[in-house]
């Protein structure tokens, strides 16, 4: 038996403009997002192995 997605020409299977541009912006957000989160873990795995570069929250006074 058919499905609906097997009855739909190749046009129609073909994501309309603006569903592109969503997913295209999507993407974008997506890499972003994952560049932000990769150097994030670079400058803490960094510290870690740096302590003297860390700052020192537990004596900073706000005061």
């Amino acid at each position: 038996m058919a499905t609906p997605d097997d009855l739909q020409t190749d046009a129609a299977r073909v994501p309309a403009a603006g569903a592109r541009r969503f997913l295209s912006r999507r993407t974008l957000w997506h890499t972003v997002g994952l560049l932000l989160a990769a150097a994030l873990a670079w400058l803490i795995l960094r510290a870690y192995r740096q302590p003297e570069f860390m700052l020192d929250l537990v004596n900073l006074r706000l005061c």
